[in-house]
């Protein structure tokens, strides 16, 4: 696992945003995978499977599962990211809202809208990590 560096929390302060690269394990990798897999296979309440005109893929949209989907309780809980979080940000407590699982197969040419989730979810202030 890649740890961050000054730059990286420097970087992150003055854009807003960060690319981290190598700060997962594979077994971590892994089991995000197994739980999108779980999770397209048994989609929850909120889930969406959108296909164009065109192609054979699909955008797969779903949030919520993170407690009845072991392998995205386990990442939220145990993995690395609210240490990850918590280093960007500069604090020593994070709070996990949600997961949020978004995938887009290959030959899937349904064009993803770009769109601001801030003005209904109810979340506010400087420090929000996303990942």
């Amino acid at each position: 696992m890649a740890a961050l560096t000054s730059s990286d929390i420097e970087s992150y302060k003055q854009n807003g945003c960060i690319c981290l690269r190598n700060v997962f394990s594979s077994d971590w990798i892994e089991k995000i995978k197994i739980g999108i897999q779980k999770n397209k296979e048994n989609p929850g309440v909120y889930s969406e499977n959108l296909r164009g005109s065109e192609g054979s893929g699909k955008y797969f949209n779903d949030y919520c599962n993170w407690r009845s989907i072991s392998e995205f309780e386990e990442f939220a809980l145990y993995s690395p990211a609210a240490e990850i979080v918590g280093e960007l940000l500069e604090t020593k407590k994070v709070g996990f809202y949600h997961e949020h699982v978004l995938t887009k197969d290959q030959d899937t040419y349904k064009v993803t809208p770009w769109h601001m989730d801030q003005s209904y979810y109810p979340i506010d202030g400087e420090k929000v990590g996303i990942f």
